[in-house]
């Protein structure tokens, strides 16, 4: 399961905003990213900024937090870690809580997309949808409002969340269909299905990272998956990484 290094001096900074409604596979989908980036060498800072359920800081410890769960503290914070981006030139991941409006203002009040552009730092937006329509919402605000202009945009269609008879982009109809996801693929969006994961509730659980349970490694907790489980875990990764090879420049 081992990556190429990668040296950080070669690559351009990129941060990452993960949005999504609550349970639409957030907050696998950023951890894995950042499993993979730290496994290959590249520093990745992680912010997470979800108010009501801070589930990314229970993976990784060293994940910069609000002090209080008011607007004004989620913005501040966001202010000196795109600020410590920027200076010290690496990457980032910024957690923002399921349907919580405070995205909104972080992209249009402090510019995050213009600003990080103009210091040659590159941003990337990932939806991840479930095969439901309403799941566009919070791609479709901010598309609406242009906030999204000179961002890398990435769809991750969870399967987990699809009808259960369906496999691929198959049980994602009513999204793959909606003007303004064709609207954006038209303007370069990628997509990408995250394949469903058999025991998946199992790492959620007890805090298990992807590739420590890949590898038969334990979760802090001492918990352990059994074999088989493992190799189920291993099928997933290397799914995941032909899905993301498509979109390997919009990752950091």
């Amino acid at each position: 399961m081992k990556r190429k290094t990668q040296d950080n001096d070669a690559l351009t900074p990129l941060l990452l905003l993960a949005i999504g409604r609550g349970g639409s596979g957030k907050t696998v989908m950023e951890t894995v990213l950042i499993e993979r980036a730290r496994r290959a060498g590249r520093t990745v800072r992680v912010a997470d900024l979800d108010r009501t359920n801070q589930s990314l800081s229970h993976y990784f410890a060293d994940a910069a937090t609000a002090p209080d769960a008011t607007d004004e503290a989620i913005l501040m914070a966001s202010e000196h870690f795109v600020d410590g981006l920027v200076g010290d030139r690496v990457s980032g991941v910024m957690d923002l809580g399921g349907g919580d409006l405070v995205g909104t203002r972080i992209l249009h009040e402090l510019g995050i997309v213009e600003f990080l552009s103009e210091h040659d730092v590159k941003t990337t937006v990932i939806f991840t949808l479930g095969s439901d329509v309403d799941y566009l919402a919070p791609f479709r605000r901010l598309w609406g409002m242009q906030l999204l202009r000179g961002a890398n945009i990435v769809f991750v269609l969870n399967e987990a969340l699809a009808e259960l008879s369906s496999r691929g982009r198959d049980g994602f109809q009513q999204i793959l269909d909606h003007p303004d996801f064709g609207a954006a693929i038209d303007d370069g969006a990628g997509i990408i299905v995250m394949p469903k994961l058999r025991g998946a509730r199992l790492l959620a659980e007890n805090r298990l990272r992807f590739y420590d349970a890949a590898e038969g490694r334990p979760a802090e907790n001492g918990f352990k998956l059994l074999s088989i489980q493992s190799a189920h875990v291993r099928a997933w990764l290397r799914q995941m990484e032909t899905q993301m090879a498509a979109i390997e420049g919009a990752l950091p």
